[in-house]
């Protein structure tokens, strides 16, 4: 299953030019220190007629070596980012070049609606009855809902491959739930879950929240304990009548 996505509304500046792949970056938006990173893809964006950028971001400094843990990718618009360095490309292994991680726009609404359904009916299949997969997929939160949650405060995350396809979302509340993680099929067992978890970690660790935790699936269960998550119970509950359970899991980020 192919979701086509529309193109995103970006701000364009007197700053906006072609960014070679290895160039060294700094983004200055984020709320507590800035962000370095290493561009590596540059295009012209055919909607707006501007430069976009994957940036493969470090943390809060730049390496001098070969970094000994992989970057995560964010897409960003290359006026937004200011250009540091030698831009001598910083050498890293594992990165999915055409893949990128980047915040949630209403207009998204309508294809995480479709791609839950379809996440839960083509990758649940194998752990729950057609029952359960029926009484959960009847309960796909609608376009107008999922505007409604991005809007109370919760972080919304888009896994994005090239051609603007939606690859996966995930959320993360306040006090440290994650409510959502789903993957699309066609983009099944690549990474996709993994790094939208390990993006969403270190935001977490970004806004000193102390622990993470989830209702996980039987599909996302062995996802999450990758990732050093715990089981604390399983959960027997009722969805329309139908009985179902997932587990519930938590991660310390303390220390």
């Amino acid at each position: 299953m192919v979701i086509q996505r529309k193109a995103l509304p970006f701000r364009l500046s007197n700053r906006d030019i072609y960014l070679p792949p290895g160039t060294q970056v700094r983004y200055d938006g984020c709320e507590d220190s800035p962000e370095y990173g290493v561009v590596v893809h540059c295009w012209q964006e055919e909607t707006c007629q501007h430069y976009d950028c994957y940036v493969a971001f470090f943390g809060d400094s730049q390496p001098t070596e070969t970094p000994a843990e992989k970057p995560y990718v964010l897409r960003y618009f290359s006026g937004s980012l200011t250009v540091i360095g030698s831009n001598q490309p910083i050498e890293f292994d594992g990165l999915d070049r055409a893949l990128c991680v980047r915040t949630y726009f209403d207009i998204d609404a309508e294809e995480m609606h479709t791609l839950f359904i379809a996440s839960i009916r083509d990758l649940a299949s194998a752990d729950y009855t057609a029952e359960q997969i029926n009484a959960w997929a009847d309960r796909a939160p609608s376009a107008d809902v999922w505007r409604e949650l991005a809007a109370d405060g919760r972080k919304t995350w888009i896994a994005e491959a090239e051609g603007y396809r939606m690859a996966g979302f995930i959320s993360l509340e306040a006090d440290g739930h994650i409510d959502h993680l789903f993957v699309a099929p066609d983009f099944a067992r690549r990474g996709i879950a993994s790094r939208l978890l390990n993006h969403l970690e270190h935001h977490a660790r970004l806004v000193k929240i102390p622990c993470l935790f989830t209702e996980a699936s039987e599909v996302a269960r062995p996802i999450f304990e990758r990732q050093g998550f715990a089981v604390i119970e399983r959960r027997d509950f009722e969805l329309g009548g139908v009985a179902i359970h997932n587990y519930a899991m938590e991660k310390s980020l303390a220390g």
